[in-house]
């Protein structure tokens, strides 16, 4: 059987993913192959391997791999390929309205994408720069660009997380932060850290079932909070609140019923911020929470929130 796709990549055998994946049919497996070929610098063979599979990985996932293609073509710095790709794309059937939009600003999202291949000294988007810059802000605006233009390939950033985790010598939240990428990719490695006066040794791929299995789980309670939360204000807050709590105390995952207790607590310290009465959430009693974990929890949203 062959080794993980995800576990070549991060151990840097670009040459070996590209001699047996190369032939294959899987949508993923050849975007890595296409990535093995730019980290080694063969970026016209990758080129080439794109235009040979274009209709397959652009019927997949059509944005996604329009943006692979685009990094190739901001990394060939040949005009003339992108004017010839802008024709091509431009006179595509319609697929989709979201296809269409992306379509529009073929020359915006290029441009975003080649930003990615520029140095600072030409005062364009450098994403170590953006990872590395100790703003938390910049690094969450760096990371929603990533998801929103490489969503099938995210992934294959991982080490670029790796590397950002290693430089933060203090665990804040900006070490935590990459931890959590770091769950998200399933990236094998071995941490050892302290954190909230805990000792901690885990890898990150041992972890991410349980991840997205917690995720999951959030995802029916926040189609509760969706479905009937009246002040439609308040459904960022609450699911982003949330997320942050999960985020603030891995690699340490809450039980089920603590969950759901997490997402109650946390819709009432939201009404009680914007001083709206609890007796306008009706839906509250749809989410069955344990009152175990109420203090622990209220300690916890108190310091996130700065009550």
């Amino acid at each position: 059987m062959k080794e993980s796709l995800n576990k070549l990549y991060n151990n840097g055998e670009f040459e070996r993913i590209i001699e047996e994946y190369k032939d294959t049919s899987i949508y993923e497996e050849m975007i890595y192959v296409i990535s093995s070929y730019i980290s080694i610098d063969k970026i016209g063979e990758a080129y080439s391997y794109y235009k040979e599979r274009c209709e397959f990985l652009e019927t997949n996932d059509f944005i996604s791999s329009v943006n692979v293609l685009f990094l190739i073509l901001a990394l060939l710095d040949k005009d003339y390929l992108v004017e010839k790709e802008f024709e091509r794309l431009r006179n595509e059937p319609y697929r989709n309205y979201g296809v269409e939009l992306y379509l529009k600003d073929l020359e915006k999202n290029y441009q975003a994408v080649k930003a990615t291949t520029m140095d600072s000294s030409e005062q364009t988007i450098n994403f170590m720069d953006e990872l590395n810059s100790g703003n938390y802000e910049r690094i969450i605006n760096a990371i929603n660009y990533l998801k929103e233009n490489y969503s099938k390939n995210f992934n294959t950033f991982a080490p670029l997380f790796y590397e950002c985790y290693q430089n933060r010598e203090e665990f804040d939240s900006i070490k935590n932060l990459f931890l959590k990428l770091l769950i998200e990719t399933g990236y094998d490695v071995n941490l050892t850290f302290v954190k909230n006066g805990k000792f901690y040794m885990v890898n990150p791929s041992e972890l991410k079932e349980e991840y997205d299995s917690l995720l999951y789980h959030l995802l029916d309670l926040f189609n509760i909070v969706r479905r009937n939360e009246k002040h439609v204000g308040f459904i960022k807050y609450i699911e982003g609140f949330v997320i942050d709590y999960i985020s603030y105390n891995l690699p340490d995952f809450p039980e089920y019923s603590e969950v759901n207790t997490i997402v109650y607590m946390v819709i009432l310290n939201i009404y009680k911020i914007h001083g709206v009465s609890i007796n306008e959430c009706s839906y509250l009693k749809e989410i069955v929470f344990d009152e175990t974990f109420i203090k622990n929890i209220e300690i916890t949203l108190n310091k996130m929130m700065g009550l």
